[in-house]
């Protein structure tokens, strides 16, 4: 199995040289969040904020422009709005809804949380299957846990295979998920990411099992990739829907 995976300096599936924390939605906590996740990243934030005409009549826009943005500086310092909703490759978009649909670009889905990582725990689980997807957000997680010096937990479920008398999970892992997981631990260990294994056979739906796993192991964030075929019941919107520990879906 040839998986030609890379890591680079900058974010993985971009052009960009620099990523960006994009709000396309700045109620709820969602700024707050993206805060405090590009502070970790020292990364710019962009704020979706269009003037708002309505009530201030006699006003020019350059006023409305101008008030907007102090108003935005008060409150989320050193953020940039923006009055138009495009998103390009190298955005890191924050957002419950949008991490529900296929797109181009990477998402997290903060969930209820007003802040990332908010007690230091600094460690990222990924989910790894048995194909590409798994191994393009081990990537990106790499990329991210380097930049801020996190580690990583490589997580993997697997069927039991009656025919192996094994009470050992990794025992039950086909030739192709071995592969994937033999290069995911690769890819860490020649970026000196430090990382973990949790290989688990389980019961339950898919996402209960890596929400579970994500507890066991005191990780702050779950990043999961879309498969290339998956078009409905993904178990990136699964895991969506289930947890409350913030998801990054790798676009």
């Amino acid at each position: 199995m040839n998986i030609p995976v890379r890591i680079l300096a900058s974010p993985p599936l971009s052009e960009a040289t620099e990523p960006k924390v994009f709000v396309p939605d700045i109620i709820r906590n969602y700024p707050h969040f993206a805060l405090s996740l590009a502070k970790v990243l020292g990364v710019p934030l962009q704020l979706f904020a269009p003037p708002n005409l309505c009530g201030v009549p006699g006003v020019d826009i350059e006023t409305i422009n101008r008030l907007q943005k102090e108003r935005l500086d008060t409150l989320f310092p050193g953020s940039k709005p923006v009055s138009q909703l495009e998103v390009d490759p190298g955005m890191i978009v924050i957002s419950n809804s949008i991490a529900e649909k296929r797109q181009p670009y990477t998402v997290i889905a903060p969930r209820y949380m007003a802040e990332f990582d908010p007690h230091g725990k600094k460690k990222i689980i990924v989910s790894l299957g048995d194909g590409q997807a798994g191994l393009k957000a081990t990537v990106f997680a790499i990329w991210f846990a380097r930049r801020v010096g996190f580690s990583l937990v490589f997580w993997h479920t697997t069927w039991r295979d009656p025919t192996i008398s094994s009470d050992n999970p990794q025992d039950h892992m086909n030739h192709q998920a071995r592969l994937v997981l033999l290069k995911a631990q690769t890819l860490a260990e020649e970026a000196h990411v430090p990382y973990e294994i949790d290989i688990r056979s389980v019961s339950q739906a898919i996402a209960d099992g890596i929400v579970a796993a994500a507890y066991d192991n005191d990780c702050c964030l779950i990043v999961m990739k879309r498969g290339d075929s998956a078009v409905i019941g993904s178990h990136c919107d699964s895991t969506v829907e289930r947890t409350p520990i913030p998801l990054m879906v790798v676009g």
